[in-house]
């Protein structure tokens, strides 16, 4: 006897916060994303967290769906309609049949509302409307099947217009309890009950790569073209220094098919993954465009006192020291990496059997030569590769 007194004074000490918590309207503004889920804390009395209520928003990139979540360790009711209390409470009961929409329930179940319960309505009770659980905007509800009792409520909804920002308002919320007796084994009392009246401003982030699956593996192919038509054409050549002036010829034929065929990609995609993609790309092709060479000459005549050497090929050789450099740090590849390398030594063996120790004689012939030293220090520097 004394479980069933202390059983039920909780119960009505919980149905006094019904309808006195919950009347100022709160409004949080929260972030969902294709990745992450958003998951807030509700309490339904302020004083007891059995009584706490979970509110999960999860959203999916794929169905351009997002689905709300309420989930409590007790018995669940929401109104799906407004609904007018004398149209649904006779006596001490809420009858499921008139609803003013169907539901599932177990046939012997009643559904008790306690004195105390109905006392908080505000007179005249049979004009009192109870609210939905749920209002929305920028979204479209998707069919789903009611119960009378919910382990946790569930509402998924289309968002219109593939829309990235919109709002749902929480309204009526009820907890049950399974409350048997020898005559009535299955019956369910109402313990607690507010009006959230909680407003949520939902922030959808999307995924940006999503739907570039195709234009992704594109890129990724180009990426692969360029970077076995790079290193082709550089193993093709040893050395940038050529015996005979056909082969000078012969690689610049070749230099100018690849730029032909690849050209420098300007993407402005938002994807990390296809930008990634398309500038480690655009290294490749400047790499290509950088590759120069020359005819062999003797090293007496590249440390001799007279320096006859165009500075923009010093030049030129520079920058392609530069960009071999930015690749070796994007790239992942340990051979590639090694090629840079090799790449860069080759380079400076031929600016020094060119140049020698030689300043230059010109202003533009000594910036040139000192522009040169800097590139080659700082490959040294990054790329850890002592003289």
């Amino acid at each position: 006897m004394n479980y069933k007194i202390h059983k039920y004074t909780l119960i009505i000490f919980f149905l006094i916060f019904s309808f006195s918590l919950g009347k100022s309207q709160s409004v949080r503004d929260i972030t969902v994303t294709y990745d992450k889920s958003y998951t807030d804390h509700v309490s339904l009395a302020s004083d007891s967290r059995d009584m706490d209520l979970m509110v999960k928003f999860i959203f999916n990139e794929e169905s351009n769906q997002l689905t709300v979540s309420l989930i409590s360790y007790r018995y669940l009711f929401v109104f799906r309609e407004d609904t007018r209390y004398g149209n649904i409470i006779h006596h001490n009961r809420l009858d499921p049949e008139d609803l003013p929409y169907v539901v599932e329930y177990p046939e012997k179940s009643r559904f008790i509302l306690p004195k105390i319960f109905r006392n908080k309505i505000p007179k005249p009770q049979k004009d009192y409307i109870f609210t939905k659980w749920i209002e929305y905007q920028g979204l479209q509800p998707v069919a789903m099947k009611y119960k009378m009792l919910n382990d946790y409520i569930e509402q998924t909804f289309d968002v219109t217009n593939y829309g990235k920002n919109v709002m749902v308002k929480l309204g009526d919320v009820f907890v049950l309890d399974k409350t048997p007796s020898k005559k009535h084994p299955d019956d369910y009392t109402f313990v607690a009950g507010k009006n959230l009246n909680l407003e949520y401003k939902i922030t959808i982030v999307r995924n940006p790569c999503f739907g570039l699956e195709n234009e992704t593996e594109l890129a990724q192919n180009t990426l692969e073209a360029v970077a076995k038509a790079y290193q082709n054409f550089r193993g093709s050549y040893k050395t940038l220094e050529m015996e005979k002036e056909s082969e000078v010829t012969s690689f610049y034929n070749l230099k100018d098919v690849l730029m032909t065929q690849f050209k420098i990609k300007n993407s402005d995609s938002q994807c990390p993954k296809l930008k990634e993609i398309w500038d480690e790309y655009n290294c490749y092709v400047d790499s290509i465009s950088g590759l120069n060479c020359s005819l062999k000459i003797n090293e007496d005549e590249g440390n001799g006192g007279s320096f006859n050497i165009d500075p923009t090929e010093i030049s030129t050789l520079s920058r392609q020291i530069d960009r071999n450099v930015s690749r070796w740090l994007l790239s992942k590849d340990a051979v590639e990496k090694q090629d840079l390398v090799k790449e860069c030594q080759d380079i400076i063996t031929e600016v020094n059997v060119l140049v020698g120790k030689h300043q230059g004689n010109t202003p533009e012939q000594k910036k040139a030569v000192a522009t040169f030293r800097q590139a080659e220090a700082y490959f040294r520097n990054t790329c850890g590769v002592k003289k």
